[in-house]
């Protein structure tokens, strides 16, 4: 049953977490989208090894809860840091701040979200928008970014809405 009271007395924790879960969100798909898009342009020129790797990275990253996300880059992110000390980088993998913890997890979290959301607004525009702006004369980059792209970003927006809720909503604060 709701408690009221419960609910009240808890508001003052939420509104004091509130900055913190938005900025994590905000920041994560910010790395997620640019991340995102690397993987849809890899995958969509079909790069033989690399656009097989990133299919099954997406599916693993999709398929497992954020939990388990987290955990993965916890105790993954300095075994990585560790095996570049090896490589010859100067890195400390000592005490990562919870913040680039939070910001990597959430962050791959929203590029395989946000990849496959991606590559489903490329495949709603029609082939043909793009033919049409080859054939008045237009070059490839130009059709891409005056008629495809933005085409592609009003299919977007729903998507990339909820996914950003979904990174608001994921984000808990201690």
């Amino acid at each position: 049953m709701f408690d009221l009271n419960f609910a009240k007395d808890s508001f003052n924790q939420i509104l004091a977490a509130t900055p913190l879960t938005l900025i994590v969100a905000l920041v994560a798909t910010i790395i997620g989208l640019g991340l995102a898009i690397l993987v849809v342009i890899a995958r969509e020129k079909r790069i033989p090894v690399l656009s097989q790797f990133l299919a099954i990275l997406v599916s693993f990253i999709r398929g497992t809860p954020i939990l388990v996300q987290l955990y993965v880059v916890y105790y993954g992110l300095p075994q990585l840091l560790v095996l570049m000390n090896e490589w010859g980088w100067n890195t400390n993998p000592n005490g990562l701040p919870a913040i680039i913890i939070a910001f990597s997890a959430y962050g791959l979290n929203a590029m395989a979200n946000l990849s496959e959301s991606i590559r489903a607004a490329y495949h709603s525009v029609d082939f043909g928008q793009y033919e049409a702006a080859l054939s008045i004369g237009m070059t490839p980059f130009r059709a891409m970014t005056q008629i495809v792209i933005p085409q592609l970003i009003i299919n977007l927006i729903p998507n990339f809405t909820n996914i950003f809720l979904d990174l608001i909503k994921a984000y808990n604060t201690p």
